[in-house]
C-alpha cells in the first residue's frame, strides 16, 4: 500500500496535482490508521452510505406510485457528445462538480431534463456484475423540482431491476439530509449504514 500511494504520489506531482484526497465509506480502523500514518488527515463527516438488496425496492409501493410525467424527464444519456449533456458538465464544472471521464458508463446514470435542459443528475455504474452503486449526485441552480433526486432514483432502480441478477447489492452514497429522509421513508429500514469520511493529503 505504501508503495503504490508513493508511486502515485510522484506521478500525481509531475503532472501538477497539489493534494490527493481519499473517500472511505468502511468501518475499518485499520485503514483509517495507514492512511493517517501516510500522512492523511481526516477532514470533516461528509455524508453516509446506505447499502440495501436490489430485491428491497421490488414491488416498493412508492417507487409505483411515481407520477408518470415527472418520470418521463428523468432520462438516459449514454452519448458522451451529446449537446445537453456537455452543457450540463460545464454548468457542473462552475458549481467544482466533476462528472469525471468521457468514458465513463452512463447506462444506470440518470439526468432530470426540464424544457430541453439538464437540470440534475445521479451518476451510478455497476460494479463487479453484482453491485450497482449509486455514488453521486447534483442538482443546478435552475432545477425547479425539489424531488429530481427521487425521481431519478426510482429510474436507476427500474433499470437494474431490469439489467441486473435479483440478488445484486445497491450502495448509495448520499449527502443530503433530504436523501436521506427518502431513503428512510421508503423502506423504512437500511440494511448496512457507513459513515463517510474524507481524508486529504497535500503533495
Amino acid at each position: 500500500g505504501h508503495g503504490l500511494l508513493e508511486y502515485a504520489r510522484i506521478r500525481l506531482k509531475n503532472t501538477g496535482v497539489r493534494a490527493i484526497t481519499v473517500r472511505l465509506c468502511s468501518a475499518e480502523e485499520g485503514l483509517t490508521k495507514f492512511l493517517q500514518h501516510e500522512k492523511f488527515i481526516p477532514l470533516s463527516f461528509q455524508g453516509k452510505m446506505y447499502e440495501y438488496s436490489l430485491s428491497a425496492f421490488a414491488g416498493n409501493a412508492m417507487l409505483q406510485k411515481m407520477p408518470a410525467e415527472n418520470m418521463k424527464k428523468a432520462v438516459t444519456i449514454t452519448d458522451p457528445d451529446d449537446i445537453r449533456l456537455k452543457r450540463f458538465r460545464e454548468r457542473a464544472k462552475g458549481d467544482r462538480f466533476y462528472m469525471g471521464t468521457d468514458d465513463h458508463d452512463l447506462r444506470f446514470s440518470r439526468f432530470y431534463q426540464e424544457d430541453r435542459e439538464l437540470t440534475s443528475c445521479l451518476l451510478a455504474e455497476r460494479c463487479g456484475g453484482n453491485v450497482l452503486f449509486i455514488a453521486r449526485s447534483h442538482k443546478l441552480s435552475i432545477c425547479t423540482e425539489p424531488a429530481a433526486w427521487a425521481f431519478l432514483f426510482a429510474s436507476c432502480i427500474k433499470t437494474a431491476q431490469e439489467l441486473m441478477p435479483a440478488d445484486a447489492i445497491v450502495q448509495i452514497q448520499s449527502f443530503e439530509k433530504a436523501e436521506y429522509t427518502f431513503l428512510q421513508r421508503l423502506t423504512g429500514s437500511v440494511a448496512k449504514e457507513y459513515r463517510v469520511q474524507e481524508l486529504a493529503r497535500r503533495l
